[in-house]
């Protein structure tokens, strides 16, 4: 029998690939969590997560939104309470590198008695992107927190033009090209994992050397259709 399982769900790269090799491994992903935290969280995403419910939604997945404060992100009360419901064996995170996010959900997993797996821990980040773009991963960039990520990386999907400037950025600034460090946030906009395409009509917030996206309107490909969500 698989592992049912549920996933720290964003919408954006990591989060997304982790559940999709999760599942690739025989773990049933039944449920997304979608965490909302406040602006500074050093855990969880936050640029454009207002579009990761309608990821979920392409992906067939039942989801729950929980909004996490910031007194309460270390030892991550609100997402507790909402796995102790679910009945689920296994915790699924797209952690990379980041000891500590591992710790924190690892902590999480074992006080509930179920299993934490990270598909992405320790993973070559310049090699799974590339790989996610040869799998038909459409992924945006949609916020820029690091030296030498400029506004006009905002927006851009990220192809082999791209890997090679964050390789470069790697060189020249230390920054973690899978932007483990908070580097960048970034949204799948479509892949193999999705029945339909994410379109963003959105402005730009840029402050200093810094920025975001800001969603006005969400559009969804389903089929030869498109559905518009206003923000």
């Amino acid at each position: 029998m698989r592992l049912r399982g549920a996933s720290l769900f964003s919408g954006g790269k990591d989060s997304t690939y982790a559940t999709f090799l999760a599942e690739k491994s025989g773990i049933n992903v039944e449920h997304l969590i979608i965490i909302e935290p406040e602006r500074d969280s050093m855990m969880f995403h936050y640029p454009c997560i207002e579009v990761a419910e309608i990821s979920a939604e392409l992906m067939g997945k039942e989801y729950t939104k929980v909004k996490v404060s910031k007194e309460n992100e270390e030892e991550m009360g609100e997402v507790k309470e909402i796995l102790r419901d679910l009945n689920i064996e296994v915790l699924v995170s797209g952690a990379i590198a980041s000891e500590y996010q591992r710790k924190r959900i690892e902590k999480l997993c074992k006080s509930l008695g179920i299993l934490s797996v990270t598909p992405l821990w320790k993973r070559d980040p310049v090699e799974t992107l590339r790989e996610m773009v040869s799998l038909g991963f459409e992924i945006m960039v949609v916020g820029c927190f690091a030296e030498g990520m400029t506004r006009d990386f905002l927006g851009r999907v990220i192809d082999e033009e791209m890997i090679r400037k964050l390789e470069v950025l790697r060189e020249k600034y230390g920054i973690h090209p899978g932007g483990e460090g908070g580097e960048f946030e970034t949204l799948v906009l479509s892949g193999p994992h999705m029945k339909g395409r994410i379109d963003l009509d959105y402005d730009i917030f840029w402050r200093g050397d810094s920025g975001y996206l800001v969603v006005k309107e969400i559009k969804v490909l389903r089929g030869d259709s498109w559905k518009s969500t206003k923000s």
